[in-house]
């Protein structure tokens, strides 16, 4: 890998975006911010799935150290090495994973049994609303989900 070429920090001033602008590059470049891509619908099929992506951080030092650790394990496989990271920083990702009570918009929560219920300490997950169901935001203590409730007679719920 090109950890192997031992790459170090060059730090340059500040930004000058005027001085780029005409070719000037004396000072760092723009930040960069990485972008995280998942499937544009993934918030429908999965919103805790989206929203552990989104919540997803992780220092460069990180990203190096599991670099090194698959350049320098033979047999080392990326799913071994994101595995060991898991494992050994537990103090990191767990906030990144939502609630499994956090229903989104046309999902509600439900009990072990998979039967919808009204609120928290009876639910386990979350699960799409049936027909004849409606998805109603409410909010607890632990902040905002949905539960699915029946529709009025001749209602629908346009989504």
């Amino acid at each position: 890998t090109f950890l192997d070429l031992f790459p170090t920090y060059i730090n340059f001033p500040t930004n000058d975006m005027a001085a780029w602008l005409v070719y000037d590059f004396r000072t760092e470049a723009p930040k960069v911010i990485i972008h995280k891509w998942a499937y544009n619908g993934l918030g429908d099929v999965s919103s805790r799935v989206l929203e552990t992506i989104e919540n997803f951080q992780i220092a460069d030092s990180q990203i190096r150290g599991m670099l090194a650790e698959l350049a320098s394990t033979p047999g080392a496989s990326v799913g071994s090495v994101a595995c060991n990271w898991l494992k050994a920083n537990v103090k990191y990702w767990p906030s990144w994973v939502p609630l499994g009570t956090k229903c989104s918009e046309g999902w509600g929560m439900v009990n072990a049994a998979l039967e919808f219920v009204g609120s928290r300490p009876e639910a386990e997950t979350c699960a799409r609303c049936k027909p004849g169901t409606f998805s109603k935001k409410i909010t607890d203590l632990a902040g905002d989900t949905h539960v699915c409730l029946p529709c009025a007679v001749g209602q629908i719920q346009p989504n």
